[in-house]
């Protein structure tokens, strides 16, 4: 393996002393590298940090805030798929900030040991290293996962889950599945974007990234962590993300989606009111205790009794009946309506959720295709050239290069792929900008 620069050290610019194939650095190297060097390099890094930090506790913080202050009322009856979503994500986003920064202090900028450095992936605390770049590259992952599970909690009444329990108990056990299967699913995408993530440093260097020595000349191992994802995770992580991707695509596509709704999907003439009756028996008693009542009103509706149950506005969805309760219509000039028949279930058509989770889900896959993968097809191809020698330098404007694209990334592209993409929040911003201009 030819001798190149080690891509991943962030210590010094002119330090090319990190030998992947030798046997290990001299003291010297060691203690020259412990040397923090203020250089573009270094100052971008710390840019970075600020930027991921005014993303992290500013924008998502704002957003969680607006989200929970600003409807704390109507938290358990508003609660949506996407509100629960950008919760999660936001929370999420935070949490790792709030680890990784001191972490990404200590080690990237002020390590005494150069080799527990370069040693991030073979140790067990590496993995908040993976936070770091997950913060941004996790992002479609995180969504995806989250859009089939929310479909799979809107699809649940259909399943009969919900049968004979309370309106209110509904929608308290269906908002903590939402946000149990949102933390698993989050766990989930996780472990796909990390596992990724670790894969290319590995590819990177030959497949033998723990195989540096120390002073010592002790290698510490060799090629496990290469077998370990190229056996046994990747397949699976790959499988995984496949899976949930294409069902969330397959239910997108349907264009007609059962989703077993709480209130009537049929378009009906207001003033209305709503009544939760349990099968139909209960409708036809209510119709039958309608008319006695009517006919026992100054003699109407006794010459013609059927006339009140042919202009009666009866639907039935599930167990929902609905009923024209309007005091004008017991002069008989009830408006002319279409009636359903009772056996027949309206077919709920996409709502705005699902076109705003697909154009949210469309947004972050094209924000990452055009802002991470590149660079980071093209560095590791080139890698794998023998001809290619990048030196300190080039490697340093990549990586300031590529960690400028990240920021602006996660703090634009991400909050505009969720907030300008849903509906709820567009309108939101659209008010803002219009009072403003």
């Amino acid at each position: 393996m030819a001798d190149f620069p080690n891509w991943d050290d962030w210590n010094d610019v002119n330090d090319t002393s990190v030998d992947l194939a030798g046997p290990s650095t001299s003291a010297a190297s060691v203690a020259a590298g412990n040397s923090i060097s203020w250089s573009a390099k270094n100052i971008a890094v710390l840019a970075a940090i600020v930027v991921f930090s005014l993303k992290g506790f500013l924008l998502n913080a704002s957003i969680v805030v607006a989200i929970t202050v600003g409807n704390m009322r109507k938290m358990v009856t508003t609660l949506t798929g996407m509100d629960v979503l950008i919760i999660n994500h936001s929370v999420i986003n935070v949490l790792i900030i709030t680890l990784t920064i001191p972490w990404m202090l200590s080690v990237r900028l002020i390590s005494s040991d150069r080799w527990l450095f370069a040693h991030g992936f073979c140790q067990p605390w590496g993995f908040f290293r993976g936070w770091f770049y997950g913060a941004s590259e996790m992002s479609l992952t995180v969504i995806s996962v989250h859009q089939a599970i929310a479909f799979i909690v809107r699809l649940l009444p259909n399943l009969n889950f919900f049968s004979g329990m309370e309106p209110r108990q509904r929608t308290f056990i269906r908002a903590g599945l939402i946000v149990l299967l949102a933390v698993l699913s989050w766990i989930i995408a996780f472990g796909v974007e990390s596992i990724f993530l670790q894969l290319q440093p590995v590819i990177a260097h030959g497949f033998d990234i723990c195989a540096f020595t120390h002073d010592d000349h002790e290698v510490i191992t060799s090629f496990t962590l290469a077998e370990e994802l190229l056996i046994f995770w990747i397949p699976i992580s790959v499988s995984i993300f496949l899976i949930i991707n294409v069902g969330v695509l397959l239910v997108i596509f349907r264009g007609r989606v059962q989703l077993g709704s709480d209130r009537p999907t049929s378009v009906v003439t207001p003033p209305m009111r709503y009544s939760q009756l349990n099968s139909t028996s209960d409708g036809e008693r209510l119709l039958e205790d309608r008319t006695r009542l009517l006919s026992s009103r100054n003699g109407r509706g006794n010459e013609n009794p059927t006339y009140w149950q042919n202009h009666e506005q009866v639907y039935f969805n599930s167990s929902l009946l609905t009923l024209n309760t309007d005091e004008e219509g017991l002069d008989g000039q009830l408006p002319p309506v279409t009636q359903l028949p009772l056996t027949e279930k309206a077919e709920v058509p996409t709502d705005e959720f699902t076109r705003s989770s697909f154009m949210t889900w469309l947004g972050l896959t094209l924000s990452n295709l055009f802002f991470v993968a590149p660079m980071h097809i093209f560095f590791l191809w080139r890698k794998n050239d023998e001809s290619f020698a990048p030196s300190a330098e080039q490697v340093s404007i990549y990586q300031s290069v590529l960690m400028i694209l990240l920021s602006i990334r996660v703090l634009l592209v991400d909050p505009l792929a969720i907030l300008l993409l849903t509906s709820r929040y567009r309108n939101l911003l659209f008010s803002i900008f219009k009072k403003r201009v």
